[in-house]
């Protein structure tokens, strides 16, 4: 029978593995979250400067509109904005082709099947986090 020393030391060296067990895994949730907030940080910026671009324009048509309405003198005729326009201010075809598609999923499906794909995104998305590990492993004589 272990004395109690050898009872506490074993208790000590359980509770040492058991924290650095989850230690680890609350470091890996920490670091993905510092990755997903970095990305959207990113992703906030793009789109930032796009919405900053789009309020210039903006500004741009309104002063034109009031110039008009004072019955002052505008050069040229203008012109309104064109879907190839909206394609181009959006990043090309392939962008606006996805937003299209996007949109008429939830004109058929509404919230239930933005959900899904939502739900599929991830699924597909934990697939190639793990095809690219193993891709890059075999590289490296891993596996």
């Amino acid at each position: 029978m272990p004395t109690a020393d050898e009872q506490r030391e074993l208790q000590l060296e359980n509770a040492k593995k058991d924290a650095g067990f989850w230690q680890g895994v609350h470091g890996m949730h920490a670091a993905g979250v510092e990755e997903r907030k970095a990305l959207v940080e990113r992703l906030n910026a793009e789109s930032e400067s796009e919405k900053q671009r789009a309020e210039a324009r903006l500004e741009t048509a309104r002063e034109r509109i009031a110039s008009i309405e004072r019955g002052e003198a505008v050069p040229g005729f203008g012109k309104p904005a064109t879907r190839d326009d909206l394609v181009k201010a959006i990043g090309g075809p392939a962008v606006a082709r996805h937003c299209e598609r996007l949109a008429e999923l939830c004109d058929v499906g509404g919230d239930a099947a933005f959900k899904q794909l939502i739900d599929e995104h991830r699924r597909l998305s934990d697939r190639a986090d793990k095809t690219a590990l193993r891709l890059v492993r075999k590289r490296y004589g891993l596996d």
